[in-house]
């Protein structure tokens, strides 16, 4: 059968349109484009066949053999290990156009007392030089291929070919992303576990201390020094374990707890907490507030967190003897927190990623980190709806920034 050429191009094009619409699905290809073919070439039979590894059949679709002749009968399985075995040697068309006249088919056929001349095509798919499998297609009449449909099949089957590949592709990178995201849930659940272990008796190593430095209150020896430089740094390391439960907990999308917090006390808390770092030092932080009452939307503790680490990296990136500025002011849609150091700065080139996980800048000043700190700020500040930036003082030094939405009664008041 031979179809006019505006005839040709009308079935191909709608094979390639229906092809693209099955979305990568590789079943729904082959049914789609055995049907579509077979619709043309009108065979009593039709197979497609996916190879996989080791050139063994990976899946398959057939069409017309109700009673299994060709796919379960030794005859019909003959026949097609023959046609893929010529199709595998020569990645070329091979047409039978009379099985009577093929000595074995036709003993087979014989013994199971088939009498019909059948004709066969089988042809190869391939894309990009990959053998991915073949077609068949088993005719009632001899001759029942021209070389007019053939070359249209050819065609056909590259269409196929590449719709294949692309489906075999697609499925292997959701393999290999489903792979990706189950070690990374694996990664987060076994760090939340080490997390919440390293709490427990980190907890008890700064409430002894904290103790400790209670009952030497009075006592202005070296220990006592010493004992509130532990404590101190017991409780940085209680805000960090903190802080990389809440980066799991904000990377998997979960709510923040909020609840109106007054500025003015959630920075001075901040400050308070930090003071020992700077007065190692010998730098002064100052808290600047334009008004009394600013009153946001936010999860305290979490936001109290952000403060500490922003002010703990401006401590590590000043110099002795510097000044840290916290202030804060409300602006048009919200409440803005700076805090300014008399640092380095930050050059331009980092300002961009300076908020992503395990980043960390250098300076002559800065002490030992793990790039943790600043990412938590910004995952924080986004989950509150805020944004958080770092920009260059005119004066000199860095200024970390984020703004956050008042909360609902104080813009209603």
């Amino acid at each position: 059968m031979s179809l006019p050429t505006n005839a040709r191009q009308g079935w191909l094009q709608h094979l390639a349109i229906q092809l693209h619409h099955q979305h990568l699905h590789s079943a729904s290809i082959m049914e789609t484009a055995l049907d579509i073919m077979n619709e043309v070439v009108s065979a009593q039979f039709a197979y497609l066949a996916v190879f996989g590894a080791n050139n063994e059949i990976e899946d398959a679709y057939s069409l017309g053999d109700k009673y299994g002749v060709f796919t379960r009968g030794r005859w019909g399985q003959t026949l097609l290990q023959r046609l893929t075995q010529k199709i595998q040697e020569q990645y070329a068309p091979v047409v039978l156009n009379n099985l009577q006249t093929e000595p074995e088919l036709n003993q087979l056929m014989l013994n199971v007392h088939i009498r019909q001349p059948y004709s066969a095509l089988a042809l190869p798919l391939m894309c990009v030089d990959v053998f991915m499998g073949a077609i068949v297609f088993i005719h009632a009449e001899p001759e029942g291929f021209d070389d007019a449909l053939i070359a249209e099949l050819v065609e056909a089957a590259s269409f196929t070919s590449c719709a294949l590949a692309n489906a075999r592709e697609h499925q292997r990178t959701m393999e290999i992303m489903s792979q990706q995201i189950e070690q990374e849930r694996l990664r987060r659940d076994l760090s939340a576990m080490i997390y919440h272990d390293l709490r427990g008796p980190l907890h008890n190593i700064a409430g002894s201390l904290s103790r400790l430095d209670r009952f030497m209150q009075n006592d202005k020896s070296t220990a006592s020094s010493l004992i509130r430089i532990a404590a101190s740094s017991a409780q940085q390391m209680m805000r960090m374990i903190k802080s990389l439960l809440d980066i799991e907990r904000l990377e998997s999308s979960s709510f923040v707890d909020l609840q109106p917090v007054t500025i003015e006390q959630l920075l001075q808390e901040a400050v308070d907490m930090v003071d020992t770092l700077a007065y190692e030092s010998e730098q002064v932080i100052s808290l600047e507030l334009d008004e009394q009452d600013l009153i946001i939307e936010a999860d305290r503790d979490m936001l109290l967190r952000v403060v500490i680490n922003l002010l703990e990296n401006a401590i590590k990136h000043t110099p002795y003897s510097g000044k840290i500025t916290v202030s804060a002011q409300r602006s048009e849609d919200g409440v803005q927190v700076r805090v300014t150091d008399t640092g380095p700065g930050i050059p331009l080139h980092l300002q961009q990623g300076i908020f992503d996980k395990y980043v960390r800048l250098q300076s002559n000043f800065v002490r030992d980190g793990y790039g943790l700190g600043l990412a938590f700020c910004r995952l924080a500040v986004e989950a509150h709806g805020g944004q958080i930036w770092v920009e260059n003082d005119t004066n000199g030094g860095a200024v970390f920034a984020f703004k956050l939405p008042v909360a609902r009664e104080a813009v209603s008041a």
